[in-house]
């Protein structure tokens, strides 16, 4: 014996609700793996940044430093201006390389 139409009725809704919730549930999962990549990716680009900026607030304290040491010893300014321009003192013999290290960056 088949049960009636107006039995069946609360357990068609209860199915449909249940296939309807499984259906949102998959495009949440989805979303969250979304949302969990981009966060991933957000917090590396927050990691670069800070290696970045370590980096040049290093290279500006070096900077500070000398500038500071060309400014107080007039000796070290000498010498760095003698050997950066190549120049020599009488009796001198000024042997130049060329690093394209330094070239690129004047200061290191």
């Amino acid at each position: 014996m088949m049960p009636s139409t107006k039995s069946r009725t609360p357990l068609i809704i209860f199915c449909s609700l249940l296939v309807i919730l499984a259906i949102e549930a998959i495009f949440c999962y989805g979303k969250i793996a979304e949302a969990r990549e981009e966060r991933a990716a957000m917090e590396q680009m927050a990691l670069d940044r800070a290696k970045e900026l370590k980096k040049l607030e290093d290279e500006a304290e070096y900077l500070k430093r000398y500038i500071n040491q060309m400014l107080k010893n007039p000796e070290f300014a000498e010498m760095e201006m003698r050997r950066r321009l190549g120049y020599a003192q009488e009796g001198e013999l000024s042997i130049r390389e060329e690093d394209p290290e330094s070239s690129r960056n004047p200061l290191r």
